[in-house]
């Protein structure tokens, strides 16, 4: 999947290039999207799976953006529903999901999947116990990570799972992010079968004509108590990326 998006970007036109101040930063992002095909659906299936997913649809499209520019400021990440138009999350308990408080229909994902395509920048989270910090970015590196605290203290989100992407000027980073839409934080079970299946929705973080939908602006990390003893992170190495 790797040198079929690189391929992409090297001959493809279909890509929009924009150029924005996000926050009062300059970033500029050059974006795919891309139809599922036998080259990327096995990666797909390969997520769904770690996670024992029930998706409420099939992922159809994803979408990759080289960006570069400033770095973000810390952020908890975000979608909202309305950019979610003919996807099917009627499921969602919407009493069960950490919105924005400004737009309530603006929610949490229930875990974030990061993927890198080259080895540019990477991920920090300052409020994350210290061997966590940050993560490099690195060539078919897929970091995950969940975003809430434990499901019987829903709808709170995990202060912990506040980061921000480092990003360089000169240097473009390739990345793919996605967010699990669920009622409750799935099982991560890479080598086993999951005890239940999640019902669940997989969606593409971004759009051509925004890249970086998933941003928040940053929460005041009030239950610093929590952190330690509450922060759930995966990672996975290359896993299923050739």
């Amino acid at each position: 999947m790797l040198d079929h998006v690189d391929k992409a970007f090297a001959t493809d036109s279909r890509g929009k290039t924009t150029k924005d101040e996000y926050h009062g930063r300059p970033l500029t992002s050059h974006s795919i999207e891309f139809e599922m095909d036998e080259t990327s659906r096995p990666f797909f299936e390969m997520i769904a799976r770690c996670w024992g997913l029930n998706l409420e649809e099939p992922f159809e499209k994803f979408m990759v953006s080289d960006i570069w520019g400033a770095g973000q400021s810390a952020h908890v990440d975000h979608i909202n529903l309305d950019d979610l138009d003919g996807r099917n999350w009627s499921f969602l308990d919407m009493a069960l999901q950490s919105s924005e408080t400004r737009n309530c229909r603006k929610v949490v994902p229930t875990v974030t999947v990061v993927v890198y395509f080259n080895s540019v920048g990477g991920i920090c989270f300052p409020n994350a116990p210290e061997e966590v910090g940050t993560i490099a970015a690195e060539r078919g590196r897929v970091v995950m990570f969940e975003n809430y605290l434990k499901d019987c203290q829903r709808p709170s989100h995990n202060p912990a799972a506040a980061h921000y992407g480092l990003y360089f000027q000169d240097k473009p980073k390739r990345i793919l992010v996605m967010g699990i839409l669920a009622n409750q934080t799935p099982e991560f079970s890479p080598r086993s079968q999951p005890k239940a299946l999640t019902r669940s929705l997989l969606y593409c973080a971004g759009t051509e004509a925004d890249p970086l939908r998933h941003e928040n602006p940053s929460y005041e990390a009030s239950l610093q108590s929590l952190i330690c003893m509450f922060f759930s992170f995966s990672v996975v190495w290359g896993v299923g990326l050739t």
